[in-house]
């Protein structure tokens, strides 16, 4: 009997290992990198993710010349959170300058223009000493804005001190919250009296939350690295190399869509100022520009989601005098003498290398690099979340109300710093 036990015993505990060796080699066959992964596979299962974030920075960097050739540079770079859960949409854009290299003339110029606003911030903020940031929420109710220039070390409380002037005429600074609130049907009614497609669905701001990628089927991109799991980087690289003049092509092409689009809608006139440049001096437009080939390198990890993408290119341009006289004239935009005038001003600052005459020369270069976060926790409670119909602090709420009496409607302000509430 003690013998039947036993045996009993020992195979329960020999059923239950092998059970358990089924189990630990399933799991592992499941966790198993795939030996070869393509970067359009990844890029699907990254945007196919319910809950993801993305953190992108875009750095912008100008160079031109001064009146003198001698080189100028600005770079900002313009840093961009955004995030889903499912449920709610979240976005965080801060903007900051890194340089602001110009000649003594231009920036004296610069900043006598924008002294005369009274707002030093925006001088602080081309020096790089200050920075804006943005956040908004979206959910299938509400969506909720605000906004903060902050400087460095100091936390956003989206209270901004506006000009103003006092019953004597004095300046004054005027504290307001810059933070606002529309329910999501009266966006949608906005949106559809101005004919456009819908856009403030949370559908819509959850395609937000998707990789910035150059407008291209991803499975065409050729790597030129190899599909293969790499065991030292417990992952896959890919680096593309994208021509310029498809980037063009589909610039041109969109550009042509959304000409037809508007005319078809009457939102455009035939001779209309951009429907002209587009059928007249396209190829012009297009000559100004070179554009180098875009560089774009990706990292996916072992479980075939994107780490990090990286895209950079550059654009110089180049444009004679005598092409923007020429065409300025011809599509009546100014006189000859008015052109002529214009380009003199344009030239007091701005001109090629070496300052050479009648001609002006600039670059942009463009980097982009995102990284993506897998475990996004968004805190409904947040006020960047709340209804219409909660009572936030220092938020204003915007009704998109019919005028009383009319078929038309407009914007009313309730509550806030920025309107009383009726």
């Amino acid at each position: 009997m003690r013998r039947n036990k036993k045996i009993m015993f020992l195979t329960a505990l020999l059923t239950a290992a092998i059970c358990l060796s089924c189990f630990i080699l399933v799991g592992c066959a499941e966790d198993k990198p795939a030996e070869q992964l393509n970067f359009a596979s990844a890029l699907k299962s990254t945007s196919e993710k319910e809950v993801l974030g993305i953190n992108t920075s875009l750095k912008t960097t100008f160079a031109f010349y001064d009146n003198t050739g001698a080189p100028m540079r600005i770079s900002n770079t313009f840093s961009l959170y955004r995030a889903t859960d499912g449920e709610r949409v979240f976005l965080e854009g801060k903007i900051s300058t890194d340089e602001f290299k110009l000649s003594a003339s231009l920036n004296l110029a610069i900043m006598t223009f924008v002294a005369a606003f009274g707002y030093s911030d925006v001088a602080e903020f081309l020096n790089g000493k200050k920075t804006l940031v943005l956040q908004a929420g979206i959910t299938e109710d509400a969506i909720n804005a605000r906004a903060d220039v902050i400087g460095e070390g100091e936390q956003a409380d989206f209270v901004y001190s506006f000009n103003d002037t006092d019953e004597q005429g004095n300046k004054i600074k005027v504290p307001a919250n810059v933070f606002f609130g529309a329910a999501t049907d009266d966006v949608d009614k906005f949106v559809e009296d101005l004919d456009f497609d819908q856009l403030s669905s949370l559908d819509y701001f959850k395609e937000a939350v998707k990789p910035l990628l150059i407008p291209e089927d991803a499975s065409a991109l050729v790597n030129q690295l190899s599909d293969a799991y790499s065991e030292s980087e417990q992952g896959y690289r890919y680096l593309f190399n994208y021509e310029s003049g498809k980037l063009v092509r589909g610039i041109t092409d969109f550009a042509g869509e959304f000409i037809e689009e508007n005319l078809e809608k009457g939102r455009l006139e035939e001779d209309s100022l951009p429907v002209k440049i587009y059928n007249d001096y396209l190829e012009t437009v297009k000559s100004f520009f070179t554009v180098s080939d875009v560089k774009v390198s990706a990292s996916a990890n072992k479980n075939g989601l994107l780490n990090g993408t990286e895209t950079s290119f550059s654009v110089d341009v180049s444009i004679e005098d005598s092409v923007i006289k020429d065409a300025a004239v011809k599509l009546g935009i100014v006189t000859e003498e008015e052109a002529d005038t214009m380009l003199e001003a344009l030239h007091a600052f701005v001109r090629a290398p070496g300052g050479a005459d009648g001609l002006t020369e600039m670059k942009f270069i463009f980097e982009l690099k995102e990284s993506y976060v897998y475990d996004v926790a968004l805190d409904g409670a947040d006020p960047i979340f709340a209804s219409v119909d909660e009572d936030t602090a220092g938020r204003t709420v915007l009704k998109y109300e019919q005028v009383p009496e009319g078929d038309r409607y407009e914007w009313n302000l309730y509550g806030g710093d920025f309107g009383k509430a009726r």
